[in-house]
């Protein structure tokens, strides 16, 4: 049975502007990744398909406050009691005390890290991994986009597991930070 993706379809990026968007736009097109981009080219959606699910990725240039910034959308739904959970068998449901759950271990997780944090938009209900720079005169880099797209994929899918279990609760919080310092937890 075929599964629906809340991805949206990938179409041919437009031209590639100059400055910073240009600079995303032939850096996600030079290495591989499947892109979409809005008319301003200050928005490009893309993803990937890791083990644990597909991680949707987007990649924002805010012109006028010169941030970069990428924000990693894991396959997590956060649903409130009583509300209709997406019928999608590709995502993760927490619902009730688990929204709470995974609330906390996104708080816990991301004291830890050393660029980034995970946050849980409760407006989207999802759980997202955010990391940006602020570019203020800066010329446009690869290597800063580069890097800020590559750890945002890396870190999304290294702590998705982890993610994926607190919302099935299957394990506590405290059993997903020692799994994050110590290796696969046993339970609380």
């Amino acid at each position: 049975m075929a599964t629906q993706s809340r991805t949206p379809p990938r179409r041919p990026a437009p031209p590639r502007a100059a400055g910073w968007p240009g600079t995303i736009a032939a850096f996600l097109g030079d290495d591989g990744w499947s892109f979409e981009a809005d008319a301003d080219q200050t928005e490009f959606l893309t993803g990937f398909a890791c083990a644990a699910g597909t991680i949707e990725i987007t990649v924002r240039w805010a012109p006028d406050d010169e941030i970069l910034s990428v924000c990693a959308e894991l396959p997590i739904a956060l649903v409130d009691e009583g509300d209709e959970a997406p019928d999608d068998p590709a995502w993760t449901v927490a619902a009730g005390p688990a929204v709470d759950e995974i609330t906390d271990f996104a708080i816990a997780l991301s004291a830890g890290l050393p660029a980034g944090a995970f946050e849980s938009n409760l407006d989207l209900g999802v759980v997202q991994f955010r990391i940006g720079v602020l570019a203020l005169g800066c010329a446009p880099s690869r290597e800063l986009v580069r890097n800020h797209v590559w750890a945002a994929a890396q870190v999304a899918e290294r702590y998705l597991p982890l993610f994926q279990r607190v919302a099935r609760r299957e394990i506590g919080v405290a059993a997903a930070i020692r799994a994050c310092y110590d290796g696969e937890p046993e339970g609380d």
